[in-house]
């Protein structure tokens, strides 16, 4: 494929030099650590952007053959997980307790891997993100080979072989960022990954794919800014609404525990504007992300195969209640309407929702079993 970024592309977004600086590389190690779901934030959040030309995704070779790999690892582990489960319960399907049957299913570990390789290649084919694909070059392995043989990043003084991989992917985005005049916005928490983009082309080097997105749309915004401020300011009128949220939220607990929150503790909001029109005169629509850290009480309870129209079916009868505390970080969004040029105005938020409709994951050894009366 062609790695030039097309020119439709900067003619689309009006300013080519502006279009240069909104090009993004995904580490790795930050797919991983967003679980590779494509039908969450920030990912979802890349998407959007791109639609509206604001931002750009840039993916070498490599790093696609890296994401396929740690993606059905992430597979096998979680399959792995299951099967240990199921062993340790295995006493629950044979007795027909409440909550076994969900048990008893068998998971097809290689047709999960093939779902989850047709995910990622789904996400980098996807005609939404239109992705810049990176061939590696001759030129490249010659510059690795001087790298290594001269201790620089991502090798270092002890020449860790281990970095090849990493060191052709810089190569092949540095060698195309300075004939393309591009500066790379890197995603990684990669120390020595890091290292190497700042020594061999200067780039902007991030930990976080949503503060990428932060500081792209500050950029390409004028509003967003202003936005953002009147957001920040109305933390108190998004409480109320963020608590209601999370009380509809669905937990799980392996397999076969569903519940709900009962009681929350502590709770802190991140506020921020992802997207923002005027698509009337004299008003500002703009979508608001809030980041939450809630440390919450729940309630669990054995729940029967998931369905289509119930995701939470608990059984009539269960045998049990599992209680707990614990932390949960889930994003929710919100849509905001604030009168434009009004610096003072407070708007409330409507339709706060989470971002995913995926139940909320709760660790079991910090719960306590009460036998149901």
């Amino acid at each position: 494929m062609n790695s030039m970024l097309p020119r439709p592309e900067y003619e689309r977004v009006g300013d080519a030099r502006s279009a240069r600086n909104r090009i993004i590389f995904i580490d790795t190690c930050i797919a991983v650590q967003l679980g590779f779901r494509f039908d969450r934030a920030p990912l979802t959040t890349l998407i959007e952007r791109r639609k509206r030309g604001q931002a750009f995704l840039a993916i070498p070779s490599i790093t696609l053959q890296e994401w396929l790999l740690h993606g059905e690892r992430l597979i096998r582990s979680a399959a792995q997980h299951v099967a240990q489960s199921r062993r340790r319960t295995e006493v629950m399907v044979q007795l027909g307790l409440p909550g076994g049957a969900g048990l008893a299913t068998e998971l097809d570990e290689e047709a999960a891997v093939n779902a989850m390789s047709d995910s990622i290649r789904s996400f980098v084919a996807s005609n939404s993100l239109n992705p810049v694909l990176l061939k590696l070059k001759p030129y490249d392995a010659e510059e690795v080979l001087r790298w290594y043989f001269d201790g620089l990043p991502p090798f270092g003084d002890k020449k860790d072989k281990c970095q090849f991989p990493d060191a052709f992917v810089v190569s092949a985005l540095c060698e195309w960022a300075r004939r393309n005049e591009i500066a790379l916005r890197v995603v990684t928490t990669d120390a020595a990954m890091s290292l190497a983009f700042a020594q061999h082309g200067n780039h902007d080097v991030y930990a976080r794919l949503d503060k990428v997105l932060t500081d792209i749309a500050r950029d390409a915004d004028p509003l967003y800014e202003h936005v953002t401020e009147v957001i920040r300011r109305s933390e108190e009128n998004f409480r109320d609404q963020v608590i209601w949220c999370l009380s509809r939220l669905n937990l799980a607990a392996s397999p076969t525990y569903r519940g709900k929150i009962t009681a929350i503790d502590a709770l802190q909001l991140e506020l921020d504007a992802t997207f923002v029109s005027q698509d009337v005169p004299g008003s500002i629509t703009a979508t608001a992300a809030i980041g939450v850290c809630a440390q919450v009480q729940y309630a669990l309870r054995p729940a029967s195969e998931p369905t289509a129209t119930d995701p939470t079916p608990f059984d009539a009868e269960p045998s049990e209640v599992i209680t707990g505390t614990t932390q949960i970080t889930p994003r929710l969004t919100a849509q905001v309407h604030i009168p434009a040029g009004s610096g003072r105005a407070y708007p409330l938020p409507y339709s706060v929702q989470p971002e995913s409709d995926t139940p909320v994951e709760v660790v079991f050894p910090t719960a306590n079993r009460k036998a149901q009366t």
